[in-house]
Order: structure tokens, then C-alpha cells, then sequence
């Protein structure tokens, strides 16, 4: 068989083979156990805006930023073995235009007869998007994992708030005699109440557990009906300019969370600017195609509005803009801010399957851009859900009520017994079912909590009991809404769902409505 002859390429000519690695897209290098630099590639010289003669004979350690990555690069090297010649890290260097950049470099160790470094051989590449997209992902995963630690605490502090506001309800039915000072507490302490439920709507809301009151809106019309609004937070010594597409395409949203968004970023900008400055606020359709490279991980292809409010204010450190969205987490005064503004705007607009991006330097201002995607549906008209309390007269008929937290459960049973309903009271799923095959003939309505103990939901059950009698008027009650096919299933069965917190006159409204039809 005749033997192939070996290509001119592959010859011993040391300049083929400089020009291979010249070449290489990678970045080549090899140097002395001392560090010193013997050989750049192109890749190398470009990466550091250096020429071959600046670089050879210096050391490859002075790009590394500081001395304890030195001296971790020195230990590295100095490890390697003939049984262990090659080692894979990464590591920081100062790139020439004074960021601080990342690489992953594959170093091989050469040896001399007496098993001691001649030279090291090394590739690297840099890796800084990668290692920031990483980060980001990292980030996400965490405020994810806050996120549901928030919904737990909420759906918790739910429940207390409704027992306090139960009770305050019934005392002050009967504070007509009581003296003015009495009156006084109790206006103060129903006010306390209502800041702490808006607290738990709060975490709600970035934990994306909160009940939407969704439509499609004109998010342009929505800044412009409630820009001066932001007039009046904002002072006379900041402008605010206003540059929306109000033809462009709407989004379904809940046009009361949206607009919660705007007022949590503008408070921060106007804090941000305490001598004055701009404000602008301005939307514009973007559309991301397939195979698109973008710079937020949550980002995906297809058509959105985006959402932009800028700031010339002082800006924000780059330490903090990675804990931005964190509870809690804030870069205001004591005293001045709960920690909870951006967590809430990144909970509302995650819930909306949007994202949030953040660019900031200090002294040159914020600018937060959030994704919302497009509706192509009609916009709608926003509801007026409020209900008028003022006279509630008594009802009757029988409910049958599910609701595990026993401080809840007496509060409720109380006042649709003062209102006239009879109630068969339980705590949990499985005896709720037991009562209604001992008496489904004499129940009128179900009224349910959704998260139930026992591996049996309120959904669930109200499920199991419309089957066997479709005629079933049933409230479902809860903080959050964990199903996400929940109110397409409501509506198809004319279920009412009451959010809690909730005073005990909207639920006596809601019942009435419900058992009238």
C-alpha cells in the first residue's frame, strides 16, 4: 500500500506553524515558570491592545488585577506535575480600557529531564458574557427561591390581617356609644391594618402569587392618564417628558399593577434626583426574532412594548444594581425606604411573563426598561370593582365552609351567623366532603379557602361537589392564586373568588350576589 505523503503544512517550518497559531481565534501564549511572556499570538496582542514587543519579556501576571489572583495563579502553576501537566481555570484581568474582564485559560506544563518546568503552553478565551449570563441566571434562581419564601409569609400575614380586621369590623358596628377617643383608636388601627395588607399585596406581587384583573391596554394611554399624578410627586424642580407610542400595540395586563410599577419607579427617580433633574417615560414596540442574542436570559422572540423610565439622578453603585430586586434590599436612608419598591415592580412584571433591565452609573443617571408582550385583542375599559358597604341587610340560607386556620374560620362563621346564614364550619377538605354527603341537600353555597391541608384543595373539592350538583353557588377565598388555569376555570363556572384580605361586608356582599345569581 503506498504510503501518503505527509503535507507541506505539517512540515517542520517553525514560520507554517506561527502562522497557524497567529491565526487562531484563541488566545495563545506561552511563558517562563517566572511568568515572563516568550510568545503572543495576534488574538493575544489584539485582546490587550499591545504590541509583540511590548509583551514579550514581561510578565503574564501583571494583567491579573490584583495580588491574591497573582499569588492563586502562582500556586496553580507551581502545582502542576508530569502525572498532572494540564490545568483548566478562570480568572480576572484589567483589559486595556480599565474594566475588569473574565478568561478561562488551559495551561500545559513542560518538563525537563530532571522533572522541573521549563515552560507552560497556554489557550484562553474570554468568557465575561458567559460568566455574566451565569450570573444573572444565579440571581433569578435566588430571588425566585425569595419569591416563594414571600408568598408563604404573605398567604400567613393574610390570614392574621383578616382576624384583625374581622373583629375591628364588629367593634366598630358597636362604637356608636363609645367615647370619641375610642373612635379614634379604632380608625387608627383600622388604617394599620390596611398598610399592612398593601405590605402583603406587596410580597405578593413579587413573589407573582397575587390575583391579576387582567385586560388589554394601551400602556401609553395609561402613563399619559396618570402622568399628572407624577407631576405632583415629582416636584417642580424635576421635568418630566413623556415620549409614548400611543398608537402602538397593547398588552394584557392588569392596568392597576401597571400602573403600581410606574409609581414605585418614580418615586425612586425623584428620590434619586434630590436637586432636580429629568424624567422620561417613553414606550416602544420591540420585536426579537428567533436565534436573536440578547443581553437578559429571560428575554425570548416575539413582539413586546417596551417600557422605559430614565433619570439624571446620581445613579447607582455597581455593587448594589445585582441586589436591586432582593426584599428589603435598598440603597435609601433608614427610615426612608421599605425594600420592597423594585422587588414589587419585578414580581408584577415576572407575573405579566415580562422582564426587567437596569442600566446605571453613578452620576449619569438610572434607566429601567421593562418587556411586557403584545395583545393584539381590543383594549378594554378599566372595571370598577369597589362595592358599596353602607347597608348590607340580612340574608339567609345554609354554607358550607372550609378554612384550616382556626383564628379565620371563628371570625368568618361569626359574621355570616350576624347576617342571618346558617354555617357548617370544618377544617379541612376531606370533612367538608363528609358534610355534604350527610347534608347536601340542605347547602346553598361553598365557600372555600384554595390552599387546604390534608393533600385535598378548596379547588379541588369544589370541583368534586359541581359535579354532583352543578347548581352549587361556590366562593373560593385566598391570598394567592397558585393554579394558573384558575380563572379560566371560574369563569367558566361562574365562581366567585374573594381575595384575601377581605373585611367581613365583602364577603357578605359577594355571598348575596352569589346566591341571588
Amino acid at each position: 500500500m503506498e504510503q501518503l505523503q505527509q503535507p507541506e503544512l505539517w512540515s517542520s517550518d517553525a514560520e507554517t506553524y506561527r502562522r497557524i497559531l497567529d491565526d487562531a481565534p484563541g488566545l495563545i501564549c506561552t511563558f517562563l515558570p517566572d511568568s515572563t511572556l516568550t510568545y503572543v499570538n495576534e488574538a493575544y496582542c489584539k485582546y490587550f491592545d499591545l504590541t509583540p514587543e511590548e509583551l514579550l519579556g514581561g510578565p503574564f501576571l501583571d494583567f491579573l488585577p490584583d495580588e491574591a489572583t497573582r499569588q492563586a495563579a502562582m500556586v496553580e502553576y507551581s502545582s502542576l506535575t508530569p502525572e498532572r501537566p494540564v490545568a483548566t481555570y478562570e480568572h480576572a484581568v484589567s483589559a486595556p480600557d480599565g474594566s475588569i474582564r473574565w478568561q478561562r485559560w488551559t495551561d500545559r506544563a513542560f518538563f525537563d529531564d530532571q522533572g522541573d518546568i521549563s515552560y507552560f503552553h497556554a489557550i484562553g478565551e474570554d468568557i465575561t458574557e458567559s460568566k455574566a449570563t451565569e450570573e444573572q441566571i444565579r440571581q433569578m434562581q435566588k430571588l425566585d427561591s425569595i419569591g416563594r419564601l414571600a408568598g408563604g409569609i404573605a398567604h400567613d400575614f393574610n390570614n392574621i390581617i383578616m382576624v384583625m380586621q374581622g373583629y375591628l369590623s364588629q367593634i366598630t358596628a358597636e362604637a356608636a356609644g363609645f367615647p370619641e377617643k375610642f373612635n379614634e383608636a379604632l380608625e387608627e388601627l383600622d388604617r394599620a391594618t390596611e398598610r399592612a395588607a398593601g405590605l402583603t399585596r406587596q410580597l405578593l406581587m413579587f413573589s407573582r402569587k397575587q390575583v391579576m384583573h387582567l385586560g388589554c391596554i394601551n400602556v401609553s394611554a395609561t402613563i399619559e392618564n396618570i402622568s399628572k399624578m407624577f407631576d405632583r410627586i415629582l416636584g417642580e424642580d424635576i421635568d418630566l417628558e413623556l415620549e409614548c407610542d400611543t398608537d402602538g400595540p397593547s398588552v394584557r395586563a392588569d392596568a392597576g399593577q401597571i400602573e403600581q410599577v410606574l409609581m414605585n419607579l418614580v418615586v425612586n427617580a425623584r428620590d434619586a434626583m434630590p436637586d432636580g433633574g429629568r424624567l422620561t417615560i417613553g414606550t416602544v414596540p420591540v420585536e426579537i426574532g428567533k436565534g436573536v442574542r440578547y443581553r437578559n436570559p429571560e428575554a425570548r422572540p416575539g413582539r413586546f412594548v417596551c417600557i422605559s423610565v430614565s433619570d439624571t439622578g446620581v445613579g447607582i453603585p455597581a455593587d448594589a444594581l445585582e441586589h436591586l430586586f432582593e426584599p428589603f434590599y435598598t440603597t435609601k436612608r433608614q427610615g426612608e425606604g421599605t425594600g420592597l419598591g423594585l422587588p414589587t415592580v419585578y414580581g408584577i412584571i415576572k407575573q405579566h411573563d415580562g422582564w426587567v433591565e437596569v442600566d446605571s452609573r453613578v452620576g449619569a443617571g438610572t434607566t429601567f426598561r421593562f418587556y411586557l408582550p403584545v395583545d393584539e385583542k381590543d383594549a378594554a375599559g378599566p372595571q370598577d370593582r369597589r362595592v358599596d358597604f353602607s347597608k348590607l341587610p340580612n340574608g339567609q340560607g345554609k354554607v358550607l365552609f372550609a378554612e384550616d386556620d382556626e383564628a379565620v374560620r371563628k371570625v368568618i362563621v361569626t359574621a355570616l351567623k350576624r347576617y342571618g346564614y346558617t354555617v357548617l364550619g370544618t377544617d379541612s377538605a376531606a370533612k367538608a366532603l363528609k358534610d355534604w354527603r350527610e347534608r347536601s341537600g340542605e347547602i346553598d353555597l361553598l365557600l372555600t379557602d384554595i390552599v387546604m391541608p390534608g393533600g385535598v384543595s378548596g379547588t379541588r373539592l369544589a370541583k368534586e361537589l359541581l359535579e354532583r350538583n352543578p347548581s352549587l353557588k361556590v366562593i373560593l377565598m385566598s391570598g394567592y392564586n397558585p393554579d394558573p388555569e384558575f380563572g379560566e376555570w371560574m369563569k367558566d363556572n361562574e365562581i366567585a373568588f374573594l381575595e384575601k384580605p377581605f373585611v367581613p361586608a365583602r364577603l357578605i356582599e359577594t355571598l348575596r350576589e352569589s346566591l341571588s345569581g
